[in-house]
């Protein structure tokens, strides 16, 4: 696999380096089964009917899942919801306290001071997938 380099609040770090400092708990078959889906989600060069390109940049529940165990494992007081302080133990070896703070205000989208799973979703996950809305209402009642 790739190792793409990606440029994250203005350093050059790998996508599997990004991943690995958000789920610090996660296993290599674990690390390695996200960046298998963030792989085959990039856009490819031959043409798709609308609606397949839409299905295969969608989200799928297993894959959603493996990131909710990366945000359960990020919320580690437990109240459904990574705060600021969370997100620095989480980034703080890699990231200047002042990008993590920007980062966190860009996804805090109900500015209730902590990312639920879906705004923790959409931080991590490739910018083109689709997160149907029923994954995060059925992870979320777990």
């Amino acid at each position: 696999m790739q190792s793409n380099k990606v440029v994250f609040e203005s350093q050059n770090i790998t996508l599997r380096e990004l991943i690995e400092y958000a789920c610090f708990d996660c296993d290599t078959q674990q690390i390695d089964r996200i960046m298998t889906w963030i792989e085959h989600s990039k856009p490819q060069t031959k043409s798709l009917t609308p609606k397949a390109a839409r299905n295969k940049n969608r989200m799928d529940l297993e894959t959603a899942r493996e990131f909710k165990k990366v945000f359960d494992k990020a919320d580690t007081n437990r109240d459904g919801g990574v705060d600021i302080e969370e997100m620095k133990s989480i980034f703080g070896e890699s990231f200047e306290n002042k990008k993590i703070e920007r980062i966190f205000k860009r996804y805090d989208l109900d500015k209730n001071n902590k990312l639920d799973f879906g705004e923790f979703l959409k931080m991590i996950a490739p910018k083109n997938v689709v997160i149907p809305d029923s994954l995060l209402t059925q992870l979320q009642r777990r």
